[in-house]
C-alpha cells in the first residue's frame, strides 16, 4: 500500500474513532486544556496565539482562546488563501466579525491584518507519538510550518500543539519529508511533549 492510500485509511479510523466519542465527552473536552498548557508549555508572555475554529467534531478551543486572548495574548486564526499555500494568520478576538472559508471554517476577512504567530494550537485528525500528525489532506499546516520554521531571521521556533482526542493518539503514522513534527500532543487527558 502506498504512503497516499496509508493516510487515507488512516484518516477514516480516526474520523470513526472521534465519532464514537460519547456527547458529555465531547461537550466537557475543552476543560482544562487551558490549564494543562499553561501548566506544562512555555509560551512567551504576549506572544501571538493562534488557535483554529472547531470543523464539526473537533475538540472547541473557542474557550482556549478565549482565555489566552485575556491573560494578553494577540490571537490569530489560520486562513486557506490560495490552493498548495502555506496558511496566513489573520488578528481574532472574542466577538470579532468571520466570514465562512471555501472549507466551512469561520475566518476573519480580509480586510483583517496578518499576525506571525510564536505559538500555534494545530488541529489533529491523528497524531503520533513522534509528533506526526494527519489532518484533512491538504498539507496546508505542513507547509505553514515548514515556512515559520525556515524564516529568516527567525531565533524563537514557532512552539507547536497538536490538539485532538486521546482516542486519536496512534502509535506510530505513516509520513514522509514533507510532513513535519509537532512540538507537544494536548489531549483531554493531559500533555505530552514530543522527545
Amino acid at each position: 500500500m502506498i504512503l497516499q492510500e496509508k493516510k487515507l485509511a488512516l484518516r477514516r479510523d480516526a474520523r470513526e474513532r472521534r465519532s464514537r466519542i460519547p456527547r458529555a465527552v465531547a461537550s466537557s473536552a475543552a476543560d482544562g486544556l487551558f490549564k494543562r498548557i499553561i501548566d506544562s508549555i512555555a509560551i512567551a508572555a504576549g506572544s501571538i496565539v493562534s488557535g483554529y475554529w472547531p470543523i464539526g467534531d473537533e475538540i472547541d478551543v473557542r474557550p482556549l482562546m478565549n482565555t489566552f486572548h485575556e491573560i494578553g495574548h494577540p490571537m490569530a486564526l489560520p486562513v486557506v488563501v490560495k490552493r498548495d499555500a502555506p496558511l496566513a494568520f489573520r488578528a481574532w478576538a472574542p466577538g470579532a466579525t468571520l466570514v465562512r472559508s471555501v472549507f466551512g471554517t469561520s475566518v476573519p476577512p480580509d480586510s483583517v491584518p496578518e499576525l506571525v504567530p510564536g505559538a500555534l494550537f494545530v488541529p489533529a485528525l491523528a497524531i503520533d507519538n513522534a509528533g506526526y500528525r494527519l489532518g484533512y489532506g491538504g498539507g496546508y499546516y505542513d507547509r505553514t510550518l515548514d515556512t515559520l520554521r525556515g524564516a529568516a531571521g527567525v531565533v524563537d521556533q514557532p512552539v507547536t500543539i497538536g490538539i485532538c482526542y486521546e482516542c486519536q493518539r496512534y502509535e506510530k503514522l505513516p509520513h514522509d519529508e514533507s510532513d513535519e513534527r509537532l512540538d507537544w500532543i494536548v489531549t483531554e487527558i493531559g500533555v505530552k511533549q514530543v522527545p
